[in-house]
C-alpha cells in the first residue's frame, strides 16, 4: 500500500475555492446605483484570446457590461444595443474600478432615467 500525504493536494483544490469564493462575496457586496447620462460606448476585443466585452463611457464614469456567472447576466450583447448614446440611465452595478488594471465595475441592470421614475 502506498503512504501518500493529502495535505499539498488539499491545499491545491481549497486555494482555488477559496478565491471563487471570494470572487462571489465580493459580486454581491460591491453592488451600487449610478445614474449617469451615456456619452459614448464601444467593443473592446482582446487580441490573444479574441474574447470580447463592452465599454459604455458616461458623464460620471466608464462602466464595463459583460456577462456574469455570479449575477447571471448572459445577455451583455443584447443590452448593449439597446443602450442608446445621450440617454441618461440607472445602471445597477457591481465592482471596483481599479485604473491601472484597466478594471472597470460592471453593469447588471440597466433602466432609461424616465423608466426608473415610474
Amino acid at each position: 500500500m502506498y503512504n501518500v500525504d493529502i495535505k499539498p493536494l488539499v491545499v491545491l483544490l481549497l486555494i482555488p475555492c477559496l478565491i471563487i469564493g471570494f470572487r462571489g462575496f465580493l459580486a454581491y457586496k460591491t453592488i451600487d446605483e449610478v445614474t449617469a447620462k451615456v456619452l459614448d460606448k464601444e467593443r473592446i476585443v482582446s487580441r490573444g484570446s479574441g474574447s470580447s466585452y463592452y465599454l459604455i463611457f458616461t458623464d460620471k464614469e466608464t462602466l464595463m457590461n459583460a456577462d456574469s456567472w455570479f449575477h447571471l447576466k448572459f445577455n451583455s450583447s443584447d443590452l448593449q444595443g439597446s443602450i442608446k448614446k445621450g440617454e441618461t440611465y440607472t445602471f445597477i452595478v457591481y465592482g471596483f474600478r481599479i485604473p491601472f488594471l484597466s478594471k472597470y465595475r460592471n453593469i447588471i441592470k440597466v433602466r432609461r432615467k424616465n423608466e426608473a421614475n415610474n
